[in-house]
């Protein structure tokens, strides 16, 4: 058996992969290394972008929501990691590799770290538009004068437009950040659900097990109990006809 599941590619395309019906964390692993590189390679994108003097308001917005599900990702891998180090029997894995799983979740958080510190150097993403604003300041704007904007000359008016339009940018940066960390609490809730369920189904067919090892001691104990109760009256039977022949004896 197998499932399907998307996770987000470069500038937010998503990408199918393939789920394994064996060992969920080396799947959930995988899922993860791959976001890592996706996040890389969207970094990459964004700088090309505004080298190329072009938005990237977009997926800068994607990147912070990539990154929140990269830490999300990390946090539930580690906390896999300590259930199996609490419980090692139930989840039949050894110290080795338990710590080379250890090693592996630390290798990824060191990613997620350095990702985030690329991801913060270019915060910034209206630089472009103010250059393009820039080059037209001698342009006027025709419009109707209010009292805020009367005496103010050209290059005034080009400065509070472009100071206006960075807040908007910021704004719906903010906006798009929130919407994909919503989307990742609602990912983790959904894998913290997951995990419940699993360690449920493990409680449920250790239930099972030990119940089926008490029927059968009971139907032993059953055997013995009907073993001893005929030997009882064998017994009683033996010394019954020993005490009638001593009687006749006598």
């Amino acid at each position: 058996n197998a499932e399907y599941m998307g996770i987000r590619g470069n500038a937010g395309v998503c990408v199918a992969i393939m789920r394994p019906a064996s060992d969920d964390f080396l799947y959930d692993l995988e899922k993860a290394q791959r976001l890592s590189k996706s996040i890389l390679a969207d970094v990459r994108e964004r700088d090309k972008l505004k080298a190329n003097g072009e938005s990237t308001a977009r997926i800068s917005a994607a990147l912070r929501g990539q990154l929140s599900q990269l830490d999300g990702d990390v946090r539930y891998l580690q906390k896999q990691i300590d259930n199996a180090n609490a419980n090692p029997s139930a989840y039949r894995i050894t110290e080795k590799e338990l710590q080379r799983r250890s090693d592996l979740i630390q290798s990824l958080a060191n990613e997620r770290r350095n990702l985030e510190d690329m991801v913060r150097s270019g915060a910034t993403t209206s630089s472009s538009r103010n250059e393009l604003l820039g080059a037209n300041e001698d342009r006027r704007y025709k419009g109707r004068e209010t009292e805020q904007t009367r005496n103010m000359t050209g290059r005034d008016l080009l400065t509070q437009q472009t100071h206006l339009m960075t807040e908007q940018d910021d704004h719906l940066e903010s906006l798009g950040g929130t919407v994909q960390n919503l989307k990742q609490i609602g990912t983790n809730i959904n894998d913290e659900l997951d995990l419940h369920v699993s360690l449920l189904s493990d409680m449920d067919d250790d239930v099972d097990r030990t119940r089926l090892h008490l029927d059968r001691n009971q139907s032993k104990l059953k055997g013995v109990m009907k073993k001893s109760s005929n030997m009882a009256m064998i017994f009683t039977i033996v010394v019954l006809i020993v005490v009638i022949i001593v009687l006749l004896l006598l």
